[in-house]
C-alpha cells in the first residue's frame, strides 16, 4: 500500500492524514471519487486488495459518474 492509499483509507473513515481521531472518532465509512479523479486508480487497487468495497452513487447531476467506495474491516487494521 502506497501513502497516498494510506491516506485514502484515513479520510474515509473520518481520521486526521496522521491517522489520529478527531472528537467523534471514526466517524464516516464513504470515498467518493469518478474515474476522472488521481484518486480513482488508488481506490480501485484497494478495492483488488481487499481494503475497499466499491458501489455506484449518484447525488445530483454532477456526481451521475461518481463511485462510492467503502473502508473494509481488513482496510481498517
Amino acid at each position: 500500500m502506497n501513502i497516498s492509499e494510506l491516506l485514502i483509507l484515513r479520510h474515509a473513515i473520518g481520521l486526521s492524514d496522521s491517522g489520529a481521531a478527531g472528537p467523534h472518532g471514526e466517524y464516516r465509512n464513504h470515498f467518493v471519487t469518478s474515474e476522472e479523479t488521481t484518486d480513482y486508480p488508488h481506490c480501485e487497487r484497494l478495492v483488488k486488495d481487499g481494503f475497499m468495497k466499491k458501489r455506484t452513487y449518484s447525488f445530483d447531476e454532477i456526481t451521475t459518474n461518481s463511485w462510492l467506495y467503502q473502508v473494509t474491516e481488513e482496510g481498517k487494521h
